[in-house]
């Protein structure tokens, strides 16, 4: 799972910005429990202003899906070290734009950018690709890759630049 990967420590402030019927929600209760840390709900005006609601609650745990970062941009609400206090910031549920993550990074200068992939029956995400501020990141058409499976999880993935199915396996799928 992402905690093997990025470990958190204890108190971490996480959001809690999604409808409890988004599969996404899981990564926010589970990993803001794991490592005891703090879980924040938003007020229906903080989901008008993500922005705000970050800097406001201090939040450091951040996930969400990419469009609320275009949503972002559109707003011009991604400034430089505008989002100071996040350390972590996962993306999934849509594909991740590289766009994206160059205006993440230079909004969040302490934080770690990963994208996460994964189907509804994989419970939320299955993959990750860290993003590292610096590299070239591994993408195909503007779209950053979904990276390896976890650890415990199983995958086979066509190699190369070719389609082909994606097969996933392990305690995390259901059936």
């Amino acid at each position: 799972n992402i905690l093997k990967q990025c470990p958190m420590p204890e108190g971490t402030r996480f959001s809690f910005m999604h409808e409890p019927t988004f599969d996404i929600t899981v990564h926010d209760l589970y990993v803001s429990m794991f490592v005891g840390g703090v879980l924040i709900v938003p007020r229906e005006k903080d989901l008008m202003a993500p922005h705000r609601f970050i800097v406001d609650q201090q939040i450091e745990g951040w996930i969400s899906v990419p469009s609320l970062v275009t949503v972002m941009q559109k707003l011009k609400a991604l400034k430089p070290a505008s989002l100071p206090s996040l350390k972590y910031s996962f993306f999934c549920g849509e594909p991740l734009l590289v766009d994206h993550v160059h205006d993440w990074f230079q909004a969040s200068p302490n934080s770690r950018v990963f994208n996460l992939y994964g189907p509804t029956e994989a419970t939320c995400a299955f993959t990750s690709y860290e993003c590292i501020r610096g590299r070239t990141l591994k993408a195909r058409n503007g779209v950053v890759g979904v990276g390896t499976h976890f650890a415990d999880q199983v995958s086979k993935i066509v190699p190369g630049p070719s389609e082909g199915e994606l097969y996933l396996g392990g305690s995390q799928v259901s059936a």
